[in-house]
């Protein structure tokens, strides 16, 4: 896209057994105005020689609001080795359920259970206010071992596999949202606490299709046994805190991005 440069050390000729560099600087366009909540068309690059076949790489730059890797981009790792690719996370593009936030083993009826190190204050095993993987871990630690099907709590509807991952999870509180209001663990909309679904998709690109409160991984420390965190996704959002673990709430997912 305008704006990405593709430069080269390669020069002219190599000798037996050596090696250039092409670097590709990303610019603010992201790949085919997928920023818009659309999947990128990948630009070519083609490496050729003489006496070599010629090598085709696709390059995405990708922004928030990207559809990438089964989901929307809503944060963005910018500090990888510049011999890879950026990290991130994506958020599903639907929701995969609406299910209590746990579930005994007939998974019809609500467990009531705090899940250790998972509350909104944790920081061990898990910093529970910003690390859904974490959060997802600890939970399906309780859940897996009791039978309880995947498809009748939060975290379990994460498992399953969406757009062709299976290394989904339930998102933090502050993955999901800052907060206009509660505890302040997550931030304000000026300065949110990390990279989050509300600040990039609602806030900065008007991506309505996430909107809706749902299910965050992080429990309730105030009220561990029958509380847990559920976001208002909108565009004047309000973190919900304490809701209980009996409400029938929907699920999006999401994942970091691989390479």
């Amino acid at each position: 896209p305008i704006g990405t440069l593709a430069t080269s050390t390669c020069g002219g000729s190599l000798a037996a057994s050596s090696s250039c560099t092409i670097t590709i600087t990303p610019g603010t366009t992201a790949t085919s105005g997928c920023d818009t909540g659309i999947a990128p068309t990948p630009g070519d690059l083609a490496v050729s020689g003489d006496n070599v076949s010629t090598t085709t790489i696709e390059v995405v730059v990708l922004n928030y609001g990207c559809i990438f890797q089964g989901g929307y981009v809503y944060s963005i790792d910018d500090t990888t080795p510049d011999t890879g690719s950026a990290g991130g996370k994506v958020l599903a593009t639907s929701d995969q359920a609406s299910v209590f936030w746990s579930a005994d083993s007939s998974g019809s009826s609500v467990d009531y259970f705090a899940i250790p190190g998972i509350g909104d204050t944790s920081t061990s095993p898990c910093e529970s206010a910003v690390d859904g993987a974490c959060n997802s871990a600890q939970i399906l630690a309780r859940y897996q071992p009791l039978g309880t099907p995947s498809n009748a709590y939060a975290a379990g509807a994460c498992t399953a596999t969406i757009g062709g991952y299976s290394d989904w999870y339930l998102p933090a509180m502050c993955e999901l949202s800052y907060e206009s209001s509660g505890t302040g663990l997550c931030g304000s909309a000026a300065s949110p606490k990390i990279q989050n679904v509300q600040s990039s998709l609602l806030d900065m690109k008007g991506i309505s299709a996430i909107s809706g409160l749902h299910w965050s991984s992080t429990q309730s420390s105030s009220l561990p046994v029958i509380g847990a965190w559920g976001a208002v996704l909108s565009f004047s959002s309000q973190m919900s805190a304490d809701l209980n673990k009996a409400n029938v709430i929907p699920v999006r997912c999401s994942r970091a991005l691989t390479f």
